[in-house]
């Protein structure tokens, strides 16, 4: 897509999945796109290729963040944060941009019991979730974002630092994550069952549904496109299920391999 003028993205550990996913879009589409990571040598190769540019800045370094900044950009993506004190330090660099999205996670939300994806028991959902869905309480800035008690209160509270800071925030809540460049292999055993000609697969609690968003044709990196577009605006959106030219490929891959709608 020819954009007439520059536009420019920085995403923040832009080289996993959902971030080289929509890093690589980004760049295809004619925009001037800056990653942030701690290693190069996890920057796909594909991603270079594409003219995206790699800063070995950590999230914590907020000096560097800043000066990486400038004088703004188009959309800056926030695939890190993980507490309220990590967004609320970097909120001096984030006036200046355009649009701000910030990944959160389907962990906070809970059941009609207050149950969790990291609790003890796992929660029963009886509806399909909504954005406004209840979620967790916000944990005090002194907890751990990097435990299992501590994760999801801490995405909550990240949730709230931005989108309480007056600025044009999107909060996008993905769930279990597929695709190219994701390091954890969460759906191998599933397709390799499937490719080797087992046409089912027995659920152990037949009254669940589980479901995946993929990185590549699927939702995030178009959402992430499409909100850069739109008006200034804050909200919270749930990552959805894969729609358009996505939803057409999972389809055909799906055919390929006997699956059923």
């Amino acid at each position: 897509m020819d954009w007439g003028i520059e536009v420019r993205a920085i995403l923040l550990g832009g080289t996993g999945a959902i971030g080289g996913a929509t890093a690589l879009l980004l760049a295809m589409s004619g925009w001037t796109v800056e990653v942030t990571g701690r290693d190069q040598s996890r920057m796909p190769q594909k991603m270079t290729d594409a003219g995206v540019r790699f800063h070995q800045i950590d999230r914590s370094d907020t000096r560097s963040l800043e000066r990486l900044a400038g004088d703004g950009a188009d959309l800056l993506v926030d695939l890190v944060a993980c507490s309220a004190p990590q967004v609320r330090a970097l909120l001096p660099a984030m006036t200046s941009m355009d649009n701000l999205v910030l990944i959160s996670s389907r962990a906070v939300y809970v059941d009609d019991f207050g149950g969790h994806v990291n609790g003890d028991e796992p929660p029963r959902f009886t509806a399909p979730i909504r954005e406004d869905g209840p979620t967790l309480p916000p944990a005090p800035d002194d907890m751990n974002p990097y435990t299992r008690e501590g994760y999801a209160p801490c995405k909550v509270a990240a949730e709230h630092a931005a989108l309480d800071s007056g600025l044009p925030v999107t909060v996008i809540r993905p769930s279990k994550v597929h695709g190219r460049w994701a390091r954890n292999a969460r759906t191998s055993s599933i397709v390799d069952w499937m490719l080797s000609g087992n046409q089912s697969i027995e659920l152990a609690h037949a009254d669940t549904v589980d479901h995946l968003h993929g990185s590549k044709e699927c939702s995030c990196p178009d959402q992430h496109r499409r909100d850069a577009s739109e008006p200034p605006h804050s909200e919270c959106r749930r990552s959805r299920y894969p729609n358009g030219r996505g939803n057409r490929e999972c389809h055909r891959r799906g055919a390929r391999m006997g699956w059923a709608d």
